[in-house]
Order: C-alpha cells, then sequence, then structure tokens
C-alpha cells in the first residue's frame, strides 16, 4: 500500500518518533512519501531522502496519515485522514478537540491515550490503538525469563 506521512524529520520528539514509525512502515512493504511541514527537513538519510523524493508523484486520495501538533491535525489531505498525535496531557484546548476531530481517524500508542481521547469527545469509532514496541536495536533485551520482559519509559 502507498501511504502519505505527513511529518516532520528532525533530531526533535516528533521527528525521531515519525521516523522510527514511517520506517516501521516501509520494513512491511509500504511505500511512504513524507511531506514535512513548511516543506522543511532537518534530518536526512537515505530513507528520508527516498521518501521525500516520492513526492514527485504525490497522489493525494491516497491514505494520509499526520504525525504533528494537535493544531495542524486538519491541515492535510488524504483518503482516510488519520491524525497521529503525540500528547501528554489529560485536557485538550477547543481548537486542539475540533482539529482531531477534522480526522477520519486517530491514532495513539495506548490505551491511556484513547480513555483521554474520549474524555475529551473523540468518538471511539476513530480511535485506533497503535502499539508500538521498541527497536531491541535499541533497547536489547539483556538475559531476560520468557515472557516477562517488562519495558518501561519514564
Amino acid at each position: 500500500m502507498k501511504v502519505n506521512f505527513f511529518a516532520p524529520s528532525n533530531n526533535l520528539g516528533y521527528g525521531i518518533h515519525a521516523r522510527n514509525l514511517i520506517k516501521a512502515f516501509e520494513a512491511r512493504g509500504h511505500e511512504v512519501c513524507l511531506i514535512p511541514p513548511f516543506g522543511k527537513t532537518d534530518f536526512k538519510d537515505d530513507h528520508v531522502e527516498r521518501w521525500l523524493k516520492a513526492r514527485e508523484a504525490f497522489d493525494p486520495s491516497l491514505p494520509g496519515i499526520m504525525i504533528f501538533c494537535e493544531e495542524f491535525l486538519s491541515q492535510f489531505v488524504g483518503k482516510p485522514r488519520i491524525g497521529f498525535p503525540v500528547f501528554e496531557m489529560e485536557k485538550f484546548t477547543p481548537v486542539q478537540i475540533a482539529m482531531i476531530r477534522s480526522c477520519d481517524y486517530v491514532f495513539t500508542p495506548s490505551k491511556w491515550g484513547a480513555e483521554i481521547l474520549v474524555r475529551n469527545g473523540i468518538g471511539w469509532d476513530k480511535i485506533r490503538i497503535v502499539n508500538e514496541g521498541f527497536d531491541p536495536e535499541v533497547f536489547p533485551v539483556q538475559s531476560c525469563p520468557a515472557g516477562e520482559f517488562t519495558f518501561l519509559t519514564v
């Protein structure tokens, strides 16, 4: 499947999160096109260069996933339009809620995130929990009994 990602490419939280998620999509055989906010990238590697090159054949009717701040979630195209806000709060402003509601679907990486969205008026029918896991090359599992590994980030 071909997917358009509207996401930053930088060394900040959103950029790293987006790059890792997009790499995972590509590793599963999806063709990826990257459209960074304001057309700017602060980080480029072979992956990012390939994803940016795909803009030459940009198709706005493909699924679009935006990984960015809530306030921007109405500003991208796709069929469907999937917002993936990465938040660490429990209450959204009226503007943020309107922008999230403008999406066909909203991805969140946890049940906690889904519950926060619901408490802020986003319907369960729009929410999809995308368990992101971890990269064992970055966080190797060392001598852990089978089935007892817990990954914790603080």
